[in-house]
């Protein structure tokens, strides 16, 4: 039978996303609060508060926790047109600790409505790709231990990647204040290593999923 949990402390407004750390041993939430509140499963199983704060000066739309191989990183997307990497340091006491910001990706021009980290891949260092309303999917690494110095690797508009057994489309009109209509909506991250580094994006209004290889020198 399926069992159902209210989480406490409920956020001041609609929530956008929640998601599972790599264990299942935590549960992230974010919202049009501009809040992330962060819940751990107690030993009886209920969630409880671990911590909360402000992450953004516009709703969050999406998280995306990294796999523990990197550490405890958090990553954030916004409509303040931002992607936010956040750390748990870790602590001596062993209690959780205060998430401090790493790094602020803000090379997109309209609202980032998906983020997600790739799967490990210690050759390559830390990645992280995300799309906006400006329907580019952008691909950015590390291999600073700080966290604190990214690479733009892939800045790729998607629309205007062919689709197969079609002609290339033709570049998205952009709206008034320069965001498309539709825009990017998803990105995920193939979890299969047999397949490389494979990461999926929609973006436009073209009912059409883009898959695309990052084995180009990532």
């Amino acid at each position: 039978m399926l069992q159902t949990n209210l989480l406490p402390h409920a956020h001041a407004d609609l929530v956008t996303h929640v998601v599972y750390d790599f264990y299942g041993e935590r549960l992230a939430t974010c919202s049009a609060d501009q809040r992330i509140k962060i819940f751990r499963k107690s030993p009886e199983g209920a969630w409880d508060l671990d911590t909360e704060w402000k992450a953004h000066d516009a709703p969050i739309l999406r998280l995306s926790f990294a796999h523990p191989l990197h550490g405890s990183l958090l990553a954030s997307c916004s409509h303040d047109r931002t992607v936010r990497i956040w750390e748990e340091p870790p602590s001596s006491s062993g209690k959780s600790g205060r998430w401090v910001e790493r790094a602020v990706l803000s090379g997109a021009k309209g609202s980032v409505r998906g983020v997600e980290f790739s799967p490990p891949n210690p050759s390559v260092g830390l990645r992280i790709a995300s799309v906006s309303t400006d329907s580019h999917l952008r691909i950015h690494t590390s291999l600073d231990p700080s966290l604190s110095d990214w690479s733009l690797a892939h800045d790729i508009n998607v629309p205007s990647l062919p689709s197969p057994g079609s002609a290339e489309e033709p570049a998205p009109e952009p709206t008034g204040n320069g965001e498309l209509a539709t825009g990017g909506w998803g990105v995920a991250w193939c979890k299969e290593k047999w397949w490389g580094s494979v990461v999926a994006a929609f973006a436009g209004n073209n009912p059409v999923v883009k898959v695309g290889s990052a084995r180009l020198r990532l």
